[in-house]
């Protein structure tokens, strides 16, 4: 889903202006075999697009209902 499209993203002091924020959700599982058996991952990712560059940052969460799995946060930015 586009969220925005006049977003501003600051990249090692540079600046992108009027980037396309998009937002995707989805779930998934994953069987870790016993004595856990499956585990739900909610995963929610964000993308950044400058106009004339193209994919600029991204950002995804996945959140688990497991206390072994955990959240993972994983933040990426293109130069």
């Amino acid at each position: 889903k586009i969220l925005s499209v006049d977003e501003k993203i600051t990249i090692k002091n540079k600046i992108f202006k009027n980037c396309i924020k998009v937002v995707g959700e989805g779930n998934t599982s994953y069987n870790a075999g016993p004595p856990l058996g499956d585990i739900n991952i909610a995963i929610e990712n964000t993308d950044w697009y400058a106009p004339g560059v193209g994919l600029v940052k991204t950002v995804r969460s996945e959140k688990s209902d497991s206390e072994t799995m955990g959240n993972i946060l994983t933040v990426r930015t293109y130069e």
